[in-house]
């Protein structure tokens, strides 16, 4: 998805789920002022081992490809957000 450098991307968060075939299903409708293209990313809950060590967790974190996205994508978006806020 190309995103122009003056576009502003605006988070919802929404719950939903996964069937089998794997089409995800939104719990509720999204209420956008226009029928558009969507960039979606899904967070999925794990069951993971209880760690002691945070460390170790933020370390997991931080190496994530969605983190990396993330952190990739504010980067690639920061001046767009001041020139914004400065206006």
């Amino acid at each position: 998805m190309q995103i122009h450098p003056t576009e502003i991307l605006k988070a919802i968060e929404v719950m939903g789920t996964v069937d089998k075939q794997g089409n995800l299903t939104l719990d509720a409708p999204l209420t956008l002022e226009k029928q558009t293209r969507v960039k979606v990313i899904v967070l999925i809950s794990e069951v993971v081992e209880e760690r002691n060590n945070t460390s170790m967790v933020k370390s997991e974190v931080e190496e994530s490809e969605v983190f990396r996205a993330f952190l990739a994508s504010e980067e690639k978006y920061s001046e767009v957000y001041s020139r914004l806020a400065e206006s």
